[in-house]
């Protein structure tokens, strides 16, 4: 998975977790694709720093998942019930009844 979309479904996850300047400097870089320079002066912080802060958000992101583990609990049960939807194509009333739960699980 690129880097960028991990990062960003680790946000997903994960944000609630990050501090406030966090959020803001990942959802302005990531979100809407704001260079270092665009973030530093609404945030009044030095490039670098900006730089600096989005790669500890990184790891934090990284770490949580390492920990916790829910992005890829996610993308299992995403699999699993796409791999239900196709087995049950041949039981048109079968896949009718269980579809609404298979995409709660999603």
């Amino acid at each position: 998975m690129e880097k960028n979309i991990r990062l960003t479904l680790l946000y997903d996850q994960y944000s609630e977790l990050l501090s406030e300047k966090k959020q803001r400097v990942f959802e302005l870089y990531y979100h809407e694709d704001l260079s270092l320079a665009e973030i530093s002066e609404p945030t009044k912080t030095t490039r670098q720093g900006v730089r600096d802060l989005l790669a500890r958000t990184a790891d934090e992101l990284l770490r949580y998942e390492e920990a916790l583990g829910l992005l890829e609990k996610s993308c299992i049960r995403q699999d699993s019930a796409a791999k239900i939807k196709e087995i049950l194509q041949d039981n048109p009333s079968m896949l009718k009844k269980i579809e609404p739960l298979l995409n709660e699980l999603i």
